[in-house]
Parts: structure tokens; sequence; C-alpha cells
């Protein structure tokens, strides 16, 4: 299992860098923010429009308008339905519901969790995983049946690590380096992830994997992804167009052939807000 674990880890951690990257563009860490600009770098202004919040929080309220609950094509059932809706709604679903949608617009995957529950009234419980460290190893073959579902967690910087199959669950212990946060340069940070220890392993009495794995679309592109370059652009185009307007009220003043008191420098000069030019000669400044 440790083995298997980190062939599908090394998968894991390219998905992660990238729904990383995503969850922190939708929270104001973009391009624009490492702004350089070489002509009067003094004004330089960084506009910045969050499209990439408003596409998601408009998705979300167009994809979840009301809670989902289960129908039946057959006569006859309609009141096991209804109790099973009614254990979903007690079971925290909806919230769960709502945040996964939440997930995939913004990183294009979602992820649930579902466990059993001691209280008859609430059989089971549902929450929503995060899909930065969950994810669903599932077959090559047709269908691509789940084959194990893995939900990691860092306590004291240690990695520790449920792998559920449809018969076992296994608790693993690993290491981790680096960090997963975007870095500086908004480039790819260094990151790695390994098991190395087993620490238990446990009968899996529900028969099933507890972690479903939710996809905004079939290539796993959240709901802004496709379109970041322009958000991109549109950052700049404004940026530049705020600059633009500050340029003109702080434009300068061009003092020909004046003169400054002797211990006057050029820095000085640009301070005031002015440039100073000399004619040599037949040559007029101009």
């Amino acid at each position: 299992i440790v083995d298997e674990l980190n062939s599908a880890l090394v998968y894991h951690v390219q998905n992660l860098l990238q729904e990383n990257f995503l969850y922190w563009y939708r929270r104001n860490l973009q391009p624009i923010l490492y702004r350089k600009k070489e002509v009067r770098p003094e004004i330089m202004n960084i506009v910045q429009e969050n499209h990439a919040d408003q596409i998601v929080t408009w998705k979300n309220g167009w994809f979840l308008q009301s809670p989902c609950f289960f129908v039946s094509r057959r006569k006859g059932v309609q009141n096991k339905v209804n109790k099973l809706n009614e254990y979903l709604y007690r079971s925290g679903k909806q919230q769960a519901d709502n945040e996964i949608v939440n997930w995939f617009h913004t990183v294009g995957k979602g992820v649930l969790y579902v466990q059993p529950n001691d209280d008859p009234d609430v059989p089971f419980v549902a929450y929503s995983l995060d899909p930065r460290s969950a994810f669903v190893v599932k077959s090559f073959k047709p269908g691509n049946r789940p084959v194990y579902g893995v939900n990691v967690v860092i306590v004291d910087k240690t990695m520790l690590i449920d792998v559920y199959t449809e018969d076992t669950i296994f608790r693993l212990k690993g290491a981790y380096l680096g960090l997963s946060t975007t870095n500086d340069d908004f480039g790819r940070p260094m990151y790695q992830t390994m098991a190395n220890e087993v620490l238990s392993v446990e009968p899996n009495i529900l028969r099933h994997i507890p972690i479903i794995e939710y996809r905004y679309n079939s290539v796993n592109m959240g709901a802004f992804e496709g379109v970041c370059t322009v958000l991109d652009a549109i950052n700049e185009i404004q940026s530049d167009r705020t600059d633009g307007v500050d340029q003109f009220i702080q434009s300068l003043a061009i003092a020909v052939n004046c003169e400054f008191p002797d211990e006057t420098t050029a820095a000085d000069i640009r301070k005031a807000g002015m440039i100073a030019l000399r004619s040599i000669g037949e040559n007029k400044a101009s």
C-alpha cells in the first residue's frame, strides 16, 4: 500500500499545485500584484478587478438555486424517498453540497465524505473535503471504477493519510517537503509528499469507498480557469489607465535654459516635477 500510494501522490501533487494556484487566484493573489514598471516607476498603480470570484459566485447561485434532493420514477416508494431526503437534510448534505459546488467551480473538483453515525435520527453525516488534500484513484478499465480514496491531513508537521478501499481502511504516516502556497514570482513552488509507515489496518464495514469525487467538467477545469489570461489583461489595462490619469495630473514642467542654484542636483529637479533642458551653441533645446 505504501508504494501504491506514493505512486498516486506524485500525480496528486501536480494537481494540488494547479488547484492551489486557482484557489489563491480567486482570493486575489493574481499576477498583477507583481507588476513592474520601468518608465516613471514612481507612478505605478495596481488595479485588480476580481472577476474570478464574480464568476464563481454567479455560478454557485445559478447551480444551487434550491437544495439537492432525490426523486423516484417508480410509484409506491415515495415515502421511502422522502425519508431519505429527510436524512440527507439532517446529515448536513445541503451544506456539503454548497461547499462542493464552490470547490469545483473554483478548482474544477469537489470531494464528498460520508460516514455512519450512531444517532438513529441521523444515521450518517456528510462533509465536504478540501480537494487539495483528498482525491480518488480510479481504474483505467472502461467505466473508471474507483479503486480507493485518500484524505491527507497535516498535524504538527506530520502527514497523516487515510486510505479507503471497498474492504479495508489503511492509516499511514508520511512526510512532506516545501509549502503548497504560491511563491512570490507566481511560479510553481517545490512541494513533495511521501508515505513511509502504515499505522493501522482495519476492515471497512461500509463495504464502499466513503470518498466521492465530483468534477465540474471532463477536463477538471474551474469555471474561470479558461479565461485567466483575459482576466490578467483586464487588470493590466485598468492599471495602465489609472497610471495614464496620474501621469497627466503629475505631468512634468520643462525648463529651457533656466538657471538653478549651484547646489541643485538632477534629483532635486526631478523631485520638483521638472525637466531641465539647455541649448548648446546653435542647437536649441527642444
